[in-house]
């Protein structure tokens, strides 16, 4: 991989990176639930339609396809469907792509509460 296409799937993480940090006022917003039936299967399904062209440019393409319907769609669920994408893309795991952790995308989930004493 060259230094360009580096800076490409820099950038691609990035983005990913932004796309899928939660807040606690997105939480309580939010109508998805993981433990629910899976609700998100059409959405994924236009997520890998737009990658069709593969590598960053399709990967790209998905990025763009997930911003459009972001804003119509619940983010809870628009997020759960990015995961399961970066989950399952050839392209996006061939250039290294991957789902930030947890401690990123919510670090209000992850941090310990104050002990009572």
């Amino acid at each position: 991989m060259d230094a360009e296409e580096q800076n490409q799937v820099d950038a691609l993480q990035k983005r990913i990176d932004s796309l899928l940090k939660q807040t606690p006022d997105m939480q309580r917003k939010t109508r998805f639930a993981d433990y629910r039936p899976d609700h998100t299967p059409e959405i994924v399904q236009k997520l890998m339609q737009a990658a069709t062209p593969g590598g960053t440019k399709g990967v790209e393409a998905a990025l763009n396809e997930f911003d459009r319907l972001a804003v119509k769609e619940d983010i809870g669920r628009m997020q759960h469907a990015l995961m399961l994408f970066l989950m399952h893309d050839s392209a996006a795991n061939e250039l290294g792509l991957r789902i930030p952790p947890l401690e990123q995308r919510s670090v209000w989930k992850t941090l310990p509460g104050k002990r009572k004493q």
